[in-house]
């Protein structure tokens, strides 16, 4: 992040780095810091809305601590496993509403409709072969 934030921005957060110890992100330097982006962009009149993906891994002093640099009463936490989060408004979705999205997958198919034993002279070309019909069928 080099350029600060501006009206509609997204910025993915990196939280196990950013928060990492001597980490060059929150340090003072010739550069604007992560914080400084922050301070400019409030300054400006721009708003946060936090997003915690994972929150159930990313609930620490560190993480709230730099939250609170966002100034913002608007942060969505998600996870799947809201352990000890006694607030939690939980929202269940069917399994097979989220495997239709393709967020996640109900299991791994390798070589779907490949027999069981195939005769070849090339091995590696066939299943290039196999992987570009399926790619580009």
């Amino acid at each position: 992040m080099t350029a600060g934030f501006e009206e509609n921005d997204s910025c993915f957060i990196n939280w196990e780095k950013l928060t990492k110890k001597g980490n060059n992100a929150l340090k003072d330097s010739e550069r604007t810091n992560f914080l400084e982006h922050i301070r400019h962009a409030l300054n400006d009149g721009l708003r946060f809305v936090i997003v915690v993906d994972e929150s159930h891994q990313n609930n620490t002093i560190k993480a709230d601590e730099i939250i609170q640099y966002f100034h913002t009463d608007k942060i969505i936490r998600c996870s799947a496993t809201p352990k000890g989060i006694t607030k939690a408004e939980v929202i269940e979705i069917l399994e097979e509403e989220v495997i239709a999205a393709g967020l996640i997958k109900k299991m791994l198919i390798i070589n779907q409709g490949f027999p069981q034993t195939i005769e070849t002279e090339n091995q590696t070309e066939f299943l290039l072969e196999k992987a570009l019909d399926i790619r580009f069928p």
